[in-house]
């Protein structure tokens, strides 16, 4: 029940409070929330090289990575091998584009937009300890910052979440 409190006030207060910037190293930062994430026994992970250094606001970044790769985590199939890849795809304009992708039971087509909804899983509420809270919040926090999230997936095989975040720094505003 706590962990619910707090990541609902925590989304309520996304976009309410000014983020100062700071310089990131996108694939330490990953590396660091993998270290968080630790024992990873049973799932390999691969970062690409080409991830960017740049200003930004380190801690809703990182919220947004952590909560993408603990899903994969969390929503794999514990029987079999995990693998997850961390990688950037080309960039869109003013924004880098990354990818977390899984090789987990992955998300039918007609439940991608149901995910991003705050309280909604694809799980039984009875077998997961997820505060179903997230994806929401993922998709807020990049969307505070003008970029946007999408989901591929054909329901079977993995899924790739996809997002884009801001080269330049944006500093967040009290609204």
């Amino acid at each position: 029940m706590e962990n619910l409190i707090t990541s609902v006030l925590e989304y309520s207060l996304i976009g309410q409070v000014q983020i100062e910037g700071t310089p990131v190293d996108s694939k330490a930062l990953v590396n660091e929330i993998l270290e968080d994430l630790t024992p990873l026994e049973g799932y390999s992970v691969d970062i690409a090289e080409d991830m960017p250094y740049f200003l930004t606001a380190k801690i809703h970044l990182k919220q947004v990575f952590s909560n993408l790769i603990s899903n994969s985590i969390n929503y794999h199939e514990k029987a079999k091998p995990a693998h997850i890849s961390i990688y950037r795809l080309p960039d869109s304009g003013e924004f880098y584009r990354f990818c977390v992708e899984d090789d987990g039971p992955g998300i039918p087509p007609i439940n991608q937009d149901k995910v991003f909804t705050i309280f909604q899983t694809m799980e039984p509420s009875d077998t997961t300890k997820s505060t179903r809270i997230g994806l929401a919040v993922v998709k807020k926090i990049i969307e505070s910052y003008g970029g946007s999230i999408e989901i591929v997936s054909d329901g079977i095989t993995g899924s790739q979440f996809i997002f884009s975040w801001p080269k330049s720094w944006v500093c967040m505003t009290v609204l």
